[in-house]
């Protein structure tokens, strides 16, 4: 069994709280999705996006977004997306917020540049588990990915991922 000292385990405490509290008011964005036409292609369409609130147990968080399709003011569908990362293996020097595509094994189905904060791993891998409506899928990625409605949500995050990162090596 690893010793670990007293102020990392407050630190991983103090920061998994604030995240818990955070990431849901700040982890919200409209995104385009494409989604299967009714007479047959795709359409674009506005969905919003929130996170639930992320848990950290034994420097493995657990972020969960859920993407809802927005037809005319219904909601309608929905996606599950969920990231298990072992922050011990993260990079707290990539940590990140940026405006882009999501890389190709993210919820490939969003297009446009909203925003996101993002980080690598060093090692290992991030399990994501992708729930579209009826299909389901998993994989490992080397990127953590979370949508924000602004690069402001996304600069407030940084520091507390960082920490909680450097918290858990």
């Amino acid at each position: 069994m690893r010793w670990v000292p007293v102020k990392a385990k407050r630190q991983r405490w103090r920061e998994a709280k604030w995240l818990s509290a955070n990431v849901p008011k700040l982890g919200r964005a409209k995104v385009l999705i494409e989604v299967d036409a009714r007479i047959g292609g795709t359409d674009v369409t506005v969905a919003k996006a929130r996170a639930s609130s992320p848990k950290i147990d034994k420097c493995v968080m657990t972020v969960d977004e859920i993407f809802e399709r927005d037809e005319v003011g219904n909601v309608t569908g929905g996606a599950h997306i969920r990231q298990i990362v072992p922050l011990a293996h993260a990079d707290p020097a990539s940590v990140t917020v940026q405006q882009r595509r999501p890389n190709a094994s993210s919820f490939g189905m969003i297009s446009g540049q909203p925003w996101r904060v993002t980080f690598a791993m060093l090692d290992g891998s991030i399990r994501t588990d992708v729930n579209v409506w009826t299909d389901h899928s998993n994989g490992n990625d080397g990127f953590f990915d979370l949508f924000v409605a602004d690069k402001q949500s996304g600069e407030q995050l940084v520091p507390h991922l960082k920490a909680a990162i450097l918290a858990c090596r």
